[in-house]
């Protein structure tokens, strides 16, 4: 049987035969290496704020129910959604390059949480990843409007 060979964008190439795993996990760790090489250009600060929230967010999905924190004005659906949209919304008005990759990232990260949640005494619900979509819909929206604003300035004053 012929030894098959696939590049990547490092120049590095990789031998398979018949796995077409080889292939597919060659492809998400390019993919994650670029991502996390653009975000190399986003402020510090920026990428410390979001660490926080979603470290909050883990927290606060993951406590044992009825534990610490007082009653919020909003239900669990609303809590999931601006939560969710807070997380993506600093690293979308900042960098609004990285949106897309930034939405599956957060969504996936959500979806995880809902998955391990019953380990923690939760219930995972899928509506509450229906409700992180939301807010990651709203944050991204919100970051993408802002960071044209912002540019947009940044262009004028330029003139």
């Amino acid at each position: 049987m012929p030894r098959l060979s696939y590049r990547y964008r490092s120049g590095a190439s990789l031998r398979r035969q018949d796995c077409g795993f080889a292939r597919t996990s060659l492809t998400v760790t390019a993919m994650a290496s670029s991502f996390l090489s653009q975000l190399r250009s986003v402020p510090r600060w920026v990428l410390a704020l979001t660490l926080l929230l979603a470290l909050g967010i883990l927290w606060g999905t993951l406590k044992p129910p009825g534990t610490g924190g007082g009653s919020f004005p909003l239900n669990d659906k609303q809590i999931h959604a601006l939560a969710f949209g807070l997380l993506v919304f600093p690293l979308s008005a900042a960098a609004s390059r990285l949106i897309p990759r930034l939405a599956v990232t957060a969504l996936i990260f959500g979806a995880v949480i809902e998955v391990i949640q019953p380990a923690f005494g939760r219930s995972g619900e899928f509506a509450d990843l229906l409700a992180d979509a939301v807010g990651i819909g709203a944050g991204s929206l919100l970051g993408f409007w802002i960071s044209r604003k912002i540019g947009a300035r940044k262009t004028r004053s330029e003139l």
